[in-house]
């Protein structure tokens, strides 16, 4: 935990008895209150800003949580993704559920909502590609063109609605269909691609990417020479 923005850090690791963490929420509301994803553990719950971490991981039959998100259309509903599928819980953690109807048996990587409905959820599956629930995560449908690519973080683009972003092993591609079909998201986007984070605190427009081939900038969605 940093309270100095990253000059210094302290270790707030406290009860976690797995270390391996994919993904962090902080509750937008009580910022004290945190979730952590973690790689065979579970998920594991802080409510005094990291000083003390317990497991929260009751329902869930796969420990491998690759990703977590709050359903900011519903306090205290959070999903994830695991190993084997979508989970949900209503109970800020206490509790986790799935359905075998819905996006079940399939390794879920990441999770974006839609900025503007946070009832749409993407979630990216390996080796499935993007889906699309319209009802916080609900219930399913897969793209109508999949993309094929091994998938690592996506991203929604808080500017232009339906557009999102998925970054790959072999570089990013860009959907401007709800995920129902993917490009490629400019040349100079080629190399393995590990998280792509908008700004959307000063410039919205703005979409760093960090993979293998350093940290890149642009704010035409990867098009043209406007990438650094």
């Amino acid at each position: 935990q940093s309270r100095d923005a990253g000059k210094s850090w302290q270790d707030r690791s406290h009860g976690l008895t797995n270390r391996r963490i994919r993904a962090l929420v902080v509750d937008e509301r009580d910022g004290s209150q945190a979730w952590a994803a973690t790689e065979g553990g579970g998920i594991f719950r802080t409510r005094d800003g990291g000083a003390q971490w317990q497991e929260s991981s009751r329902g869930l039959v796969d420990m491998v949580v690759r990703t977590l998100a709050p359903d900011r259309s519903a306090p205290g509903r959070l999903l994830a993704g695991t190993w084997h599928g979508n989970y949900w819980s209503d109970d800020r953690g206490e509790n986790w559920q799935t359905d075998p109807d819905g996006l079940y048996d399939v390794d879920v990587v990441a999770l974006a909502l839609d900025p503007a409905d946070p009832r749409r959820v993407y979630a990216a599956t390996n080796p499935r590609g993007v889906f699309l629930s319209e009802d916080s995560g609900r219930t399913w449908r897969a793209g109508r063109q999949p993309l094929t690519e091994v998938i690592q973080c996506i991203a929604a683009d808080p500017q232009n609605r339906g557009h999102l972003y998925a970054g790959t092993r072999a570089g990013v591609f860009r959907s401007t269909d709800y995920g129902q079909s993917f490009s490629k998201a400019g040349l100079q986007w080629s190399n393995a691609a590990w998280t792509l984070v908008f700004d959307n605190i000063t410039n919205p427009a703005t979409l760093y990417y960090g993979g293998e081939g350093g940290v890149l900038k642009t704010t035409n969605g990867g098009a043209g020479r406007n990438v650094k």
